[in-house]
């Protein structure tokens, strides 16, 4: 029996007591009163009947991709909440769709949700009224990335993090070190990497240790100065053969064809083609390394309110997401979920349940002029600078 099959028997058995009786226990809401027009106070209750979701492939299944993995229409026989899915394909994509459609909810990456908040596009969220928002790890409930003000803008669904991928046969011993990942080409034959802006705090993230003269104190907030030394250094990296990704699709191909020696990669990638058996291995650097946090928000124009609370709800669930975190490739965001996933490795390699860990991961965040490491006497380079620069590399 396959691994679809399992997973598809596991969430039919489980779907129906997906909803968690537990309640949640947050401090009490203050309310401004010029808030409340976007700020829904419900009790959430019954359904408009629809509900148009715009999210990453993987994360709304019907049953259109695998006939077996459906946890949409068990969502719409209980909720009378039709959904409407439409997928994208890059952070970017994103914000320039609900720009030009009405969506409800939209699950979004931590590196493009302050765009979300700042260009006015979400509503604050009511975590009272989702019953499962106890049941997520503590570390993601109000975090800063979702936070402004003590307000909470975003409800994590999944979490996942970037490792540095190697073919043990290649090397005498097991690597820990990233130092040969960045700096010894002589050494290593066509190290990989994904090829994405968010590549920039990658090397910060590195330069940050090795070059303290740099004072890179948040990976996200560079000032010119800085951001020009890690351009500087990442030109030298790809003039020394550095070979980069657009996509996991072509990761993979790299790595089944061993025309790799190691990479920086998302750990889904890894995490399927060990599942396929492939000689593989990982490790994280003891400085730590980026990841990201996929997360649900409500539009501020949202037309079906209620629908849109219960999907939350319903994603975030026990079962639902083990499903959807087990699918897509991630670790989830309930702590609860590693149970009922039938891969008993999955939380194992995605490091779900370990709480270290995910306190060295420095989940992307969209860059501002406003720099986020609290100095005031520089202006940081934006997103929209870190993707320009990084299209003309």
């Amino acid at each position: 029996m396959n691994n679809k099959v399992l997973v598809a028997l596991l969430f039919a058995s489980l779907i129906l007591a997906s909803c968690s009786s537990n309640t949640v226990a947050e401090e009490d809401i203050n309310f401004d009163t010029t808030e409340l027009e976007n700020f829904y106070l419900g009790p959430a209750s019954e359904g408009e009947g629809k509900l148009n979701i715009l999210a990453w492939p993987g994360y709304v299944e019907s049953g259109l991709t695998d006939t077996l993995i459906d946890w949409v229409t068990p969502f719409e026989d209980e909720t009378g909440c039709q959904v409407t899915f439409i997928p994208y394909s890059n952070s970017e994509e994103a914000i320039s769709l609900t720009q030009n459609a009405n969506f409800d909810v939209v699950a979004t990456s931590s590196d493009v949700l302050h765009e979300f908040i700042n260009q006015d596009l979400v509503q604050r969220i009511n975590t009272n009224l989702l019953l499962n928002y106890s049941d997520l790890y503590e570390d993601l409930r109000k975090p800063n990335w979702a936070t402004i003000d003590g307000k909470t803008y975003a409800v994590a669904q999944g979490r996942s993090f970037n490792s540095f991928i190697y073919q043990p046969e290649k090397f005498t011993d097991s690597l820990n070190s990233s130092d040969i990942f960045w700096q010894k080409p002589e050494i290593v034959a066509n190290p990989i990497a994904y090829d994405l802006p968010m590549y920039i705090a990658d090397a910060a993230l590195y330069l940050s240790r090795t070059e303290p003269t740099l004072n890179i104190k948040n990976i996200y907030a560079l000032d010119k100065d800085q951001f020009s030394a890690v351009i500087e250094f990442i030109k030298s990296q790809k003039n020394l053969g550095l070979n980069q990704y657009e996509d996991s699709i072509i990761a993979k191909k790299l790595i089944e064809s061993n025309d790799y020696s190691t990479g920086l990669a998302w750990q889904s990638i890894y995490s399927e083609l060990k599942n396929q058996g492939q000689s593989l291995e990982y490790f994280v650097p003891s400085y730590g390394t980026t990841g990201w946090v996929n997360s649900w928000v409500i539009m501020k124009n949202v037309q079906n309110i209620n629908c849109a609370y219960k999907w939350i709800d319903w994603a975030t669930s026990q079962s639902v997401n083990a499903s959807i975190s087990y699918w897509f490739g991630e670790a989830p965001a309930n702590s609860l979920s590693c149970d009922l996933i039938f891969d008993k490795e999955h939380c194992n390699k995605f490091e779900a349940d370990n709480v270290n860990f995910w306190s060295k991961v420095q989940y992307w965040r969209a860059p501002q002029t406003n720099c986020l490491d609290g100095r005031t006497d520089v202006e940081c380079v934006s997103l929209d600078d870190w993707i320009t620069t990084w299209n003309t590399l």
